[in-house]
């Protein structure tokens, strides 16, 4: 049943249907302009399912998207009160070693969540619209703190989002999350440290970006990405002693500047 506005009655099917609906936009991005977008819900494939009692379906005020909410919002503007989950884990770069420090441009799921900067372990969580989700293998990553954003493939997951819920899922980076430093040759090692395995607890370095900054350092980790030591980095090449209470076994190790990592790779201790 067709209606034009929001008081008369509209009959839809509770359980699934197809609704077009027409809305005009007047912000400071657009002129005032009617548009339409299809609604669809309940069906198999479906991102919208169908809501249960005391929810509603809404328009996200940021993306567009629709979303289940249990917060029924007729008349009001919606926000993302009761419209978004909660999805937490560990994010892993293409090595299988935490991914830490994207804490200038950060990563994001689509249009569907938020930014979000993992920790200096590899944990991460942010919120994300309430959406059933197929096949996820790419997320969003700011090259250089402007738009346009990039992508990194990662390997895909699949989750459904309730509202408020909390969803646990750890991210495998299949692909290289660009720098956009220009300092840096793609071509040129950034780290190269030896020998490997180390052995009399202590081992050479070489980085082959400019050291500009006393924020440079090296941080030992171990495999679950706690820090076990870190050491000031005052020159290009140089020698690292380590701890002597370290033990043997495999760690990793971390090469970061102002904040930024600029390489990872593995360290073994003999």
């Amino acid at each position: 049943m067709k209606s034009d506005d929001l008081v008369d009655p509209l009959t839809i099917n509770p359980t699934q249907d197809n609704v077009i609906i027409r809305y005009k936009c007047n912000s400071e991005w657009f002129e005032e302009e009617w548009y339409s977008q299809p609604l669809i819900y309940g069906y198999e494939n479906s991102k919208t399912r169908t809501p249960k009692a005391g929810q509603s379906i809404a328009a996200s005020p940021r993306c567009g998207l629709y979303s289940i909410t249990n917060m029924p919002s007729i008349g009001f503007k919606n926000d993302t009160t009761g419209m978004m989950g909660t999805i937490k884990g560990t994010i892993y770069d293409k090595d299988g070693l935490p991914l830490s420090y994207m804490n200038e441009r950060g990563l994001q799921f689509g249009y569907c969540g938020y930014f979000f900067y993992p920790q200096s372990d590899g944990s991460y969580s942010t919120r994300y619209y309430s959406l059933d989700n197929n096949g996820i293998d790419l997320l969003f990553y700011d090259k250089i703190a402007s738009y346009p954003y990039h992508t990194v493939s990662i390997t895909p997951i699949n989750f459904s989002m309730q509202p408020d819920s909390v969803v646990i899922c750890d991210i495998y980076l299949t692909g290289e999350i660009e720098s956009g430093i220009n300092e840096i040759n793609s071509d040129v090692f950034v780290l190269k440290i030896y020998p490997q395995p180390v052995e009399q607890q202590s081992f050479n370095y070489e980085i082959s970006i400019p050291i500009k900054s006393l924020e440079t350092y090296m941080i030992v980790r171990n495999i679950t990405g706690q820090e076990i030591c870190k050491f000031s980095v005052m020159e290009n090449k140089g020698t690292i002693v380590l701890p002597e209470n370290i033990k043997t076994g495999s760690y990793i190790l971390q090469l970061i500047s102002n904040k930024k990592k600029y390489a990872t790779t593995k360290l073994i201790v003999k």
